[in-house]
């Protein structure tokens, strides 16, 4: 890892499969990452590419990346997408908004929308929308979090049932 120039720093990484006897596998990574704020707007990325080669000469090769913008004001807004050559890719998106709304801590809601494709097999389609809310509690260093999603799966060879899903819990910071 580099230090940051500008708010940019570079990451590469390189691993051979030391653990399981008679494995060759190697793992080769570069991430670009990037940390600053314009005016009133922070933001925070990174771009990525991984090549795994296995020992069975095959090899797979990812390529990622995100982006996050935080204005003053709590609005908020992440991007994100992904592709494994031939085997598919999916993107995402999520729109937020943070505030002081209760004086126990701050609150944040956010929508956000998944959509794949080859996920699971070959022209397969998923997507997923999911809207949620956290409370922070910062005396106690609790956050509570309540959640809704949807999901929808979609393949040639089967048949799926639309599901969804809620979610609540605590985390407790220590």
């Amino acid at each position: 890892d580099t230090p940051a120039f500008s708010g940019f720093s570079l990451s590469v990484s390189y691993g051979e499969e030391v653990l399981s006897k008679n494995v060759d596998d190697s793992v080769s990574d570069v991430a670009v990452q990037y940390k600053g704020a314009v005016g009133a707007v922070q933001m925070v990325g990174a771009v990525a590419y991984s090549r795994v080669s296995f020992e069975n000469r095959s090899t797979r090769y990812d390529t990622i990346g995100s982006f996050s913008l935080l204005h003053d004001s709590g609005f908020n807004v992440t991007v994100a997408a992904g592709d494994r050559r031939d085997a598919g890719s999916y993107a995402y998106a999520k729109i937020g908004y943070k505030a002081e709304w209760f004086n126990v801590g701050t609150t944040a809601v956010a929508v956000d929308y998944y959509a794949g494709d080859d996920q699971s097999t070959a022209g397969s389609e998923s997507a997923s929308v999911g809207i949620g809310v956290v409370q922070s509690f910062k005396d106690a260093n609790i956050d509570a979090y309540l959640g809704y999603r949807s999901y929808r799966l979609t393949e040639d060879a089967a048949s799926y049932l639309d599901a969804s899903s809620v979610l609540f819990g605590a985390r407790w910071k220590f």
